[in-house]
């Protein structure tokens, strides 16, 4: 029988088993303990996080990553790496033996190597997962290659520029025949002979990225030349007047692979814009895969052969010379109100419905369809918040909005509820001033829409620099975008935070006094005070969910009432007050009515404080008296 001693260690050796050491974080930089990341790398362990300092110099620092589940990311901005001459193994930058490897918020640039296939990152090993996020490749012969025995790779919010040779044997990124390849909110341009993304994955998932040979020599934009399931979804891709291939996105051209069991290529909402030659073939498939290609909703400018052959599921799809862009000179490819493509296209289903939008510089953004579907990469008014897990640089992009939000009632500017009214300040907002004359409420005036997830807001009033509007009482919380539309543009832009609640009083212009009746119906006022006892009307916005909801710009009926979901409570003059009643107010668009019992006070002018679910009103002044 073990001794006590033994136990116990058996007990710990356990504990540490389902409890691993928390991973370590390794700094790199001027004045770490490790002067460049590849002494870090030495000292790694499996799971460790290593962070580099922006700030350094890690010229000719090249080295294989051997540890599992390590982060290796860049602080302080992008550390740069620049391979200087050197190289791992012949090969790259960095080489890739780990699995499960992150890789964030890095630069690299300038690597060559003898047989000029000179990476910054070489995936060497079968099998290996990688993630890639929010880095830049410059001017390597590859900026990322892989091997061809299995494993997944994840690129994202990432540039790759100038990569390839003048043998034309490498390209922006390569991919060989792993199990499954992800490439999304990326910008991938300026290749130099070589293709701008190649893949040969048994599956790949292209969305949401801009590709493009802009003026450089480059091929294919796209090329899959072994095929594999693929969808390239949401993309602009672009071939620029010295690409050195017509054809803009390739598939099969080399023919099927025993590693790719799948021919089934989907292409769906990009915009494809030809600057080169006029015998271009936009879409061109070789062979012919079973089942057919699906073409849907794709924008394509410029001359040339839309999809060749022209079989399988071609539908949705617009080849024009005239797209309607915002700027096609300065390569503003979003749609104006008037574009031919605008609610063109046809349904699209299942798990290739165009979900997001690329944004300007390697962002992403979300997409909903404003009535029908549009055609291309963007939809009119369907612009929505940057992604949730975009880099911090995404966001910073739209710190800046174009108009103010506030709470209608409160003035607030932080957070609404869905449902509530609010106001837009701005300049230019609209040519001319109008006023709703009519419930339910409109969702055009003076010549101006606001837009929130695809949705046209009910307005009140439109002026010059002001408009009030309702948010749509089923908006989804977290980050909502507003949007004006104005002659037929997409022009200022606001962000706000949708929450459960966030209850505004209306107040008297320039006052914080109350907007507040009497039972009666008399305005409270200091020659009109209310009675301790007595029941005060209140009006508020932002009151959050309520039963027997009414759609957006519509008014609130009497029968049946719509009461709040959530606990109500409030307080007049520092002292709890009963909440007789809280629910939309009848015959009311947007507006909630708060029925309080005036608590013993003495007379004059008192506070009030409403909550609701647990988030606090702006303070208003009531009148008590005796």
């Amino acid at each position: 029988m073990p001794s006590r001693s033994q136990q116990l260690f058996a007990v710990i050796f356990c504990l540490a088993l389902a409890f691993p050491a928390a991973a370590e974080v390794l700094g790199v930089g001027p004045g770490k303990l490790y002067a460049t990341p590849c002494a870090a790398v030495a000292a790694a362990a499996d799971g460790d996080i290593i962070e580099i300092d922006a700030a350094g110099n890690y010229a000719g620092d090249v080295c294989v990553i051997r540890p599992n589940n390590l982060k290796l990311r860049g602080v302080g901005g992008r550390a740069k790496i620049d391979a200087a001459g050197q190289n791992a193994q012949g090969k790259a930058i960095w080489v890739i033996n780990g699995n499960h490897t992150i890789v964030e918020n890095i630069e690299f640039d300038n690597a060559k190597v003898p047989d000029n296939n000179g990476a910054g990152i070489r995936v060497n090993q079968a099998g290996l997962t990688l993630t890639v996020r929010n880095c830049v490749f410059r001017n390597n012969e590859m900026g990322i290659l892989t091997g061809n025995s299995g494993g997944e790779l994840l690129v994202e919010y990432s540039e790759f520029v100038g990569s390839g040779n003048s043998r034309g044997l490498a390209h922006n990124i390569y991919v060989g025949h792993i199990d499954k390849f992800i490439f999304q909110y990326n910008y991938s341009h300026d290749s130099v002979v070589g293709h701008t993304v190649k893949s040969r994955a048994a599956e790949n998932y292209i969305l949401y990225n801009w590709i493009s040979t802009a003026e450089s020599t480059g091929s294919y934009e796209i090329d899959l030349p072994n095929g594999g399931r693929s969808y390239v979804v949401g993309n602009v891709i672009v071939q620029g007047p010295r690409s050195e291939n017509p054809s803009i996105l390739s598939y099969l051209a080399e023919g099927r692979d025993p590693k790719n069991p799948s021919v089934e290529l989907h292409v769906i909402n990009n915009t494809f814009v030809n600057k080169g030659s006029q015998n271009a073939k936009f879409v061109r498939v070789v062979g012919d895969p079973s089942p057919p290609p699906v073409v849907l909703n794709n924008l394509f400018v410029g001359g040339g052969t839309p999809v060749s052959p022209a079989t399988g599921r071609i539908e949705g799809n617009l080849a024009t010379l005239s797209p309607g862009f915002v700027d096609i000179g300065a390569g503003d490819y979003h749609l104006r109100g008037d574009s031919p493509a605008v609610d063109q296209g046809v349904e699209v289903s299942g798990d290739v419905v165009p979900a997001y939008h690329y944004v300007l510089s390697e962002c992403g953004e979300g997409r909903a369809m404003l009535e029908g579907p549009d055609i291309g990469a963007f939809e009119f008014g369907g612009r929505m918040a940057p992604n949730a897990d975009a880099p911090p640089r995404c966001w910073e992009a739209f710190a800046a909005p174009g108009m103010v939000v506030a709470n209608a009632a409160s003035g607030a500017t932080r957070t609404f509820a869905a449902g509530s009214i609010i106001s837009l300040y701005g300049e230019g907002l609209a040519d001319a001033e109008a006023m709703a004359g009519e419930i339910p409420l409109p969702r055009e005036l003076a010549g101006v829409s606001v837009v929130s997830g695809g949705v046209r807001l009910p307005l009140f009033y439109a002026g010059p620099r002001q408009i009030n509007a309702q948010l749509p009482p089923e908006a989804p919380g977290g980050v909502a975008r507003l949007t004006c539309l104005r002659h037929n543009l997409e022009q200022q832009v606001a962000f706000l935070e949708v929450a459960a609640t966030a209850p505004g009083i209306f107040l008297y212009p320039g006052t914080d006094r109350a907007v507040a009746l009497h039972q009666n119906y008399r305005l409270n006022s200091a020659e009109n005070p209310a009675a301790p006892g007595s029941v005060v009307l209140l009006y508020l916005t932002g009151q959050g969910p309520t039963e027997n909801p009414v759609p957006a710009g519509e008014a609130a009926r009497a029968d049946p009432l719509s009461p709040i979901t959530l606990p109500a409570g409030a307080s007049v003059g520092g002292q709890p007050a009963v909440v007789q009643f809280l629910g939309l107010a009848p015959g009311m668009v947007g507006v909630a009515q708060a029925n309080i019992y005036v608590p013993a006070l003495a007379p004059g002018p008192h506070a009030v404080v409403i909550t609701v679910g647990g988030a606090a009103s702006n303070a208003a002044t009531i009148f008590v008296g005796e």
